[in-house]
């Protein structure tokens, strides 16, 4: 590839469209040392792409280290098979980020273990789960938590920097710098899933030193890259009261991490503010999702938790708040409505006129929750595989003012902070989204742009360089890489059938 003599990074992407993150970026050095460092490892979750959950497009033993940027399923769900397949390197993030994936990982793997037994009523012959707990045990070991702001050196040349993000507690931009005696440095910024904002922690600025470094490379998100912010609206609010002031029960599909306690927060503002009357039974129903509330309340010094509330803790609790004629507000995980305890309630709610359901998070195509919200009124649609389907009277909603992501002008000002930067790589988001955000980067910031994607891998050079490469085809398998390893497994491409959705190795987690 040329540059014997000058340090140069290649940078290539291994997800496609939102989901399933995972980048690995490689600093060449001119003494022929190499640092292989991968950035995140995600579960990919659209369906047309999740069969890559089991097949690892890359060399395990040659990844040197990962750094995580957040905890969300999408961004670190993989991480558990890259371990069971042979990966026994450290593991950098956050401190909270260590807290939270314990959470989100180990639910995961419940998951998988129960789906794995539903599935194995239909087909003896099913796949093993992903993972397991001791697998999920074993990753944990490995992961360094490191405080922001804090350059590390985990080689000799490289530095790395976890920056404060808003997206959600322990979300982190992360900043990689390589130096080599005399030549010039480089600097690669890997911005996560971006938010300016939180509700739950003061967001850290990032430091004046790194706005003004040469030679910078970004890698941003653009999930929400076509679309602008708004003006914030109260659809949220008008629709609860409303629903309450006809005494009709709400429904609120969440995700389980930070997203439930968001809305719990706006729940407990409405209710200081007397929109909401506190004897109004709100009920939660996930256990991942109280799990992460339990950690919540100590991680954030803001106050969350609404009065009147009550936590599903068995499946008779369950019957009683779907069958209690009583108005109420019921919040249950995933966003998605896939996964989790959701299907429940959307089954028994659905076909009710008195019944309200909000979708607060991103919704994937082929799942239930982008179903019910596009199906005109009264179509019918299966909820399970097997049970009657169900008539859409229900009002249903979509909210999206909940998003932990920033819009397209919110992106643009994320990059206006920086004085020099050199590329900007653009990935996690629809191909439509990635292409028309990467034009308005051009256009508004007259800087050069590039889209991740699998087909083509790039290097950088130190003097700023830019080289494009198609991929060849790689064969992808899940055998044991790791050369202090001696297992072996059989690859595989296909996934195992589920009683509910095609869906399947989703935690309550899921993303957006």
């Amino acid at each position: 590839m040329g540059s014997k003599n000058n340090l140069y990074y290649t940078i290539e992407a291994f997800h496609k469209e939102v989901t399933g993150s995972c980048m690995i970026l490689t600093i060449h050095f001119p003494n022929n040392r190499e640092c292989k460092i991968m950035v995140d490892c995600g579960l990919t979750q659209e369906i047309e792409y999740e069969d890559d959950n089991r097949v690892i497009p890359y060399n395990i033993n040659s990844i040197d280290l990962v750094c995580l940027t957040h905890s969300h399923l999408d961004h670190i769900g993989k991480l558990p098979f890259i371990v069971k397949s042979g990966y026994n390197g450290p593991i950098y993030c956050s401190n909270n980020t260590k807290l939270t994936s314990k959470l989100i990982m180990e639910d995961c793997a419940k998951i998988n273990e129960q789906e794995y037994l539903k599935a194995k009523l239909i087909d003896k012959n099913v796949l093993e789960p992903l993972y397991t707990f001791g697998h999920v045990e074993t990753t944990l070991n490995l992961i360094n938590g490191i405080s922001y702001n804090q350059p590390f050196s985990p080689f000799e040349g490289v530095t790395i920097t976890f920056l404060d993000n808003g997206h959600l507690i322990g979300a982190s931009s992360i900043l990689i710098q390589a130096k080599y005696k005399n030549s010039s440095s480089l600097q690669f910024l890997f911005t996560g899933d971006l938010k300016a904002t939180s509700e739950f922690k003061d967001i850290i600025p990032i430091p004046d030193y790194v706005k003004s470094l040469k030679n910078l490379v970004i890698v941003q998100e653009a999930t929400y890259g076509a679309n602008d912010s708004c003006e914030e609206t109260s659809e949220f609010e008008d629709t609860i009261i409303e629903s309450m002031n006809k005494n009709n029960t709400v429904f609120i599909a969440s995700i389980a991490q930070e997203r439930l306690a968001v809305i719990l927060k706006k729940l407990y503002e409405m209710q200081l503010n007397n929109l909401l009357d506190d004897d109004i039974p709100i009920i939660v129903d996930t256990t991942l999702g109280i799990n992460c509330l339990k950690l919540y309340e100590r991680l954030t010094p803001f106050a969350f938790i609404p009065k009147n509330i009550t936590f599903i803790a068995n499946n008779e609790m369950r019957e009683l708040a779907v069958r209690s004629p009583k108005k109420k507000i019921i919040i249950a995980s995933s966003g998605m409505c896939d996964k989790g305890i959701s299907p429940f309630y959307i089954y028994n709610f659905l076909g009710d006129p008195t019944k309200t359901i909000l979708l607060t998070s991103y919704l994937a195509e082929h799942t239930l929750g982008r179903e019910i919200v596009e199906a005109y009124y009264g179509k019918k649609i299966s909820v399970y595989r097997g049970k009657d389907n169900i008539p859409k009277l229900a009002q249903v909603k979509q909210i999206n003012s909940f998003s932990s992501h920033s819009k397209r002008d919110e992106l643009i000002e994320f990059l206006e902070q920086f004085s020099n930067i050199s590329y900007v790589f653009i990935n996690h988001g629809s191909n439509e989204a990635k292409e028309e955000y990467a034009k308005c980067v051009e256009e508004l910031l007259n800087v050069n742009t590039r889209i991740l994607g699998t087909d083509k891998y790039y290097k950088i050079t130190s003097k700023g360089e830019l080289y494009e490469f198609e991929k060849e085809p790689q064969e992808t398998n899940t055998t044991c890489q790791n050369k202090h390893c001696s297992k072996k497994k059989s690859a595989v491409s296909r996934t195992i059938p589920v009683s509910i959705r095609k869906n399947v190795f989703c935690s309550n987690s899921v993303i957006k």
